[in-house]
């Protein structure tokens, strides 16, 4: 993964800045995640998707990579929060 994720908590969105593209007018990309949320610590899982912690909403969020397009995928409240 060449890219470099952020996260946005006044936007409430996730990003992400590809820093070794030559077109610079296409190196960022974010989704905006909707009211409530606050995403913190944007992570590539291991099924190659990028997992953040939903802390405005009390669970994990999944946004799947899919060629050029960012896609919130799903998200996981967790229980007792």
């Amino acid at each position: 993964e060449d890219r470099f994720w952020w996260a946005d908590v006044g936007l409430k969105a996730l990003g992400c800045y590809e820093p070794l593209s030559k077109e610079t007018c296409e190196t960022e990309r974010s989704v905006s995640l909707g009211e409530n949320a606050m995403p913190i610590q944007p992570r590539l899982g291991s099924d190659g998707n990028i997992w953040f912690t939903g802390a405005g909403r009390g669970g994990l969020g999944r946004i799947a990579l899919g060629g050029e397009d960012l896609l919130e995928s799903a998200f996981v409240p967790l229980d007792g929060a």
